[in-house]
């Protein structure tokens, strides 16, 4: 299949490296006036991951295995050895943070990275914004969406899941529980909202670690929301206070557009001491994230 019309995204990680991806694509295809591909055969060959974009009514057509890129890591070697000549075929994020060589790109360009930064989109940001907040929710989602919605609170998010793992931990660290303590008192003096909702990918381990503390619950429903339905809820909150993780900002980012309520990140963003200055908004506090 020939992409040589458009800008690609060649999709990478869980559901919010997917969206950091496609917004920088799309804000490309937007500036060039041309076609947008989003390109999922990285989740047809066995990835641990999944194509969670599915269910969106997405700017650009999908492809997957019908992908030149099906077998990338072949390819883009050879590719490499011609670099200068095809560059404008290959645009490859070359460090975490925003760079302007993105603008240069031309159509029959797929891009290849993270783009964990919100200028990598500012021409698509109304628009992405949208397309996750009316994305569809099932009957008896939309119910717990409309219920989490009427209540004053604040929104904490607990990443633990694979970042538990040696591997894992080691690029981008954990946030500590005394993290979210701080966060929580800080929080508590710049917002009305005293009570709290925990969400986590691992329920279990965040209420071992946080429920000693008042005005704190813990939502128990991850199965009854789609991981878009899960930001959405997270993103109703009255403040935030959010782990590390893509997933997690994307709902902070959600809620900063709402109004100007607190958010609070932690830093460093990773275990090398990444402050991810072109990614976190900057009205954001930030707390240490360490114990």
């Amino acid at each position: 299949m020939s992409l040589d019309d458009g800008i690609c995204a060649y999709l990478t990680g869980g559901l919010g490296n997917q969206l950091f991806v496609l917004a920088a694509a799309w804000d490309q295809a937007e500036r060039l006036d041309c076609p947008l591909y989003i390109d999922a055969s990285k989740y047809v060959t066995g990835d641990l991951r999944s194509f969670e974009l599915g269910s969106l009514p997405l700017p650009g057509t999908v492809i997957s295995r019908e992908s030149p890129w099906l077998h990338k890591d072949k390819r883009y070697r050879k590719l490499t050895i011609f670099r200068r000549r095809k560059a404008s075929r290959v645009y490859r994020e070359a460090s975490f943070g925003y760079s302007p060589e993105i603008e240069k790109i031309v159509p029959g360009t797929t891009i290849f990275g993270y783009f964990q930064s919100p200028r990598y989109f500012e021409r698509v940001a109304d628009r992405m914004a949208s397309l996750i907040l009316e994305s569809h929710a099932e009957p008896s989602e939309q119910q717990i969406l409309d219920e989490l919605a009427g209540e004053r609170r604040i929104t904490v998010h607990v990443r633990r899941g694979d970042y538990l793992s040696a591997q894992t931990r080691a690029v981008h660290g954990i946030t500590s529980s005394i993290y979210f303590e701080r966060g929580l008192d800080l929080i508590s003096r710049v917002s009305n909202s005293k009570r709290s909702i925990v969400f986590s990918d691992e329920p279990e381990i965040a209420r071992s670690e946080l429920s000693h503390l008042g005005n704190v619950s813990f939502f128990d429903s991850n199965s009854s929301l789609s991981t878009l339905n899960t930001i959405k809820a997270m993103s109703q909150g009255e403040g935030m206070i959010m782990s590390n993780s893509s997933f997690s900002w994307w709902a902070a980012w959600l809620m900063s557009r709402r109004a100007e309520l607190p958010i609070i990140a932690p830093r460093p963003w990773m275990s090398s001491g990444e402050s991810a200055a072109d990614l976190l908004c900057a009205q954001w506090l930030t707390l240490d994230a360490r114990g």
